[in-house]
């Protein structure tokens, strides 16, 4: 079972999640979190939770539009909201979107926990309710999307509570779904740093790929054995196969058809026959085999010793690469993590905790760097790109290598400009001048060059004789100036949009820099 929590307040949204793991009574298979409705909607989108608990009062969008949002969409999740005040507006909201409970903030936690055991009992009843309705009902006309789901409860066997996959039921014996065979899985994984590049969005990109797995194994468009999800930055698409037939030629074919049709590197996982209470153990044991396949030089794995590093770590020469980066060379820094990642894998030693490992080091010796030139490596790194990038390094050695190259060369082009003071200089000027009428302080100086505040000022007063408050002070004298000329408002608002709230020194600075009060100025340029 799947749970998210939605709250803007971090430390709120961490008492909950760690309160939700360390219940005893409940087991959820996914707890994730999100702190505002934008990303809450993206991860709903990718994945199929069954309990939301959401703060309702949040900036920009609440909790109940987040529900009316789930809700038009055809949505089933169960939603917990929690709120710091009782309103009737928010209550019949709740109840008309069909919202599970509504807890009052500071949330206790006896109350979480019991509304919790309900929703889930509640839900428990419901796929029982909605199976036996669907079975009997509905077979005839929906029976490939039946046989689908009781597919998808045997592979995912382990997301639902109390469930035994140990002898048949009615459904299955309808279905033909026999216990008495072995079966192979089938478990198909692509990157999704792999498609997005061809331009795919996700959800696209399953359903495609679902589509030409099913052709390939199964010979047929029929998907009531093939599922696709989304999780761990990947696209997984998973088939059950009968092991009577030779599957190794079809996975080998499948990896070809999609690197020609979706233009994508595949890596295909076929497992050793099994009974089918055994499936969802397998499929638990690929996904994490594939976390630590970083190399996927092997594109149809049939046995974990196909991929498993030796048990040795990867070494990077620290002094090395930290003169590479002192003397600007981007490309021969790049080079050298290039070079021990080939050795590395040469040599079988490549894993996701390896390049983990080099990720560390390479951060370490990058921000001692930066911090020696006096440049923020926090701010630096806070763009979306590095994010992404970094998010994604530890999953391949092409994509830790994609990262390296990108914060090698920012950190070393910011470290050019920084060193070229006129530059930087002008840039701080430029910042200045457009939001002189603001309170611009050193620190939001810093920020926008990426350096830290004390040098900032230091070159800017080396650079130009002025400190970064006279310069601002020019500026807003210049700008009222020109206020003052085209007329219009009386001194006092000028001096206030300006950024002077102290009318009198906005008057001292005035006289002092145009050598006449402000309101003799208005008057000569009537």
């Amino acid at each position: 079972m799947k749970l998210l929590i939605v709250d803007d307040d971090i430390p709120t949204t961490q008492a909950v999640r760690n309160c939700v793991l360390a219940m005893s009574e409940l087991t959820f298979d996914v707890v994730e979190t999100a702190y505002n409705v934008v990303t809450a909607k993206e991860m709903i989108q990718e994945e199929q939770y069954d309990i939301v608990i959401c703060d309702i009062e949040m900036p920009r969008y609440s909790g109940m539009d987040l529900l009316e949002w789930v809700r038009e969409r055809g949505g089933t999740e169960e939603f917990i909201f929690l709120t710091c005040h009782e309103s009737f507006h928010y209550a019949a909201q709740a109840i008309r979107y069909k919202a599970e409970a509504y807890i009052i903030k500071p949330v206790d936690y006896e109350t979480l926990k019991d509304t919790l055991i309900q929703t889930v009992k509640k839900l428990i009843q419901q796929s029982e309710q909605t199976r036996r309705s669907v079975y009997g009902t509905l077979w005839l006309e929906h029976s490939e999307r039946i046989e689908n789901t009781l597919w998808r409860e045997i592979l995912f066997a382990d997301t639902v509570i109390g469930l035994k996959i140990d002898k048949p039921r009615e459904e299955h014996i309808k279905a033909n779904i026999r216990f008495d065979i072995e079966y192979q899985l089938v478990l198909c994984v692509v990157l999704n740093t792999n498609f997005t590049q061809n331009q795919w969005d996700a959800p696209t990109f399953r359903c495609a790929a679902g589509n030409v797995v099913g052709e390939i194994l199964f010979g047929t468009p029929s998907l009531a054995r093939v599922f696709d999800y989304s999780r761990n930055g990947r696209v997984y698409v998973a088939a059950i196969v009968d092991a009577a037939q030779e599957n190794s030629a079809r996975c080998e074919r499948l990896v070809q058809v999609c690197r020609e049709t979706l233009r994508c590197k595949m890596t295909v996982y076929l497992g050793r026959p099994c009974s089918i209470a055994q499936l969802w153990e397998r499929r638990l044991f690929w996904e994490q085999m594939d976390l630590d396949n970083v190399t996927r030089t092997i594109s149809v794995v049939q046995s974990e010793a196909q991929i498993l590093p030796q048990e040795e770590s990867i070494t990077l020469d620290t002094a090395q690469f930290a003169e590479t980066l002192r003397q600007g060379r981007a490309v021969e820094a790049v080079d050298i993590i290039r070079h021990i990642l080939d050795t590395a894998e040469h040599g079988g030693l490549i894993s996701a905790q390896a390049l983990h490992s080099v990720r560390q080091d390479v951060m370490q010796i990058l921000f001692a760097y930066l911090m020696q030139e006096h440049i923020l490596a926090h701010e630096l790194f806070e763009d979306r790109n590095a994010k992404q990038l970094e998010t994604t390094c530890s999953n391949s050695v092409f994509d830790m290598l994609k990262w390296v190259d990108y914060i090698v060369k920012r950190a070393i082009d910011t470290v050019t400009q920084a060193r070229q003071g006129e530059c930087v200089v002008e840039k701080v000027k430029r910042y200045i001048e457009e939001n002189c009428c603001k309170d611009v302080t050193r620190e939001e100086v810093g920020r926008y060059v990426f350096l830290s505040p004390g040098y900032v000022a230091r070159l800017f007063k080396q650079e130009t004789g002025k400190s970064l408050r006279d310069y601002v002070n020019e500026c807003r004298i210049t700008r009222a100036k020109q206020m003052l000329a085209a007329g219009g408002r009386n001194v006092s608002e000028i001096a206030a949009s300006v950024g002077f709230d102290n009318f009198s020194y906005f008057s001292t600075l005035f006289k002092k820099y145009v050598n006449c009060p402000p309101s003799e100025y208005m008057r000569k340029n009537e």
